[in-house]
């Protein structure tokens, strides 16, 4: 499969991309269409203020929507990032949420207090 490359392009350089590229962008923003251009693919294109999530892999793409269907590998990864952020998900049906994670950015942050916290204890 290789590897895929994420990048974010500026609508507004449109004039400098290649001709494909311009026809894809305008096939997924006005057209809801697969956006596919020579050696690549359009997944989302939204305004410059909003925030747009996607996931990549397996040489395509897809958009993360509140609004559409999302496929169960993807709702499993926003959920280790959210676990390791420090948040607790509940999967639906479920009344207990899978809590934070021992490891990622809310563990470090956690470690790196209780390590200030001994060095205040403990002055030597």
């Amino acid at each position: 499969m290789g590897f895929n490359t994420v990048a974010v392009m500026m609508n507004d350089e449109t004039p400098k991309w290649p001709a494909g590229m311009v026809r894809a962008m305008n096939d997924v923003s006005c057209q809801d269409g697969l956006g596919f251009f020579p050696g690549g693919q359009v997944i989302s294109c939204a305004h410059a203020s909003h925030t747009q999530i996607v996931a990549v892999g397996g040489n395509t793409g897809y958009e993360l929507s509140a609004l559409d269907p999302v496929k169960p590998e993807h709702l499993e990864e926003l959920s280790q990032i959210l676990r390791a952020h420090g948040y607790t998900v509940r999967k639906p049906g479920r009344s207990r949420g899978d809590g934070p994670l021992d490891w990622g950015y809310a563990a470090q942050q956690a470690r790196k207090a209780e390590q200030e916290a001994s060095k205040d204890a403990d002055p030597k």
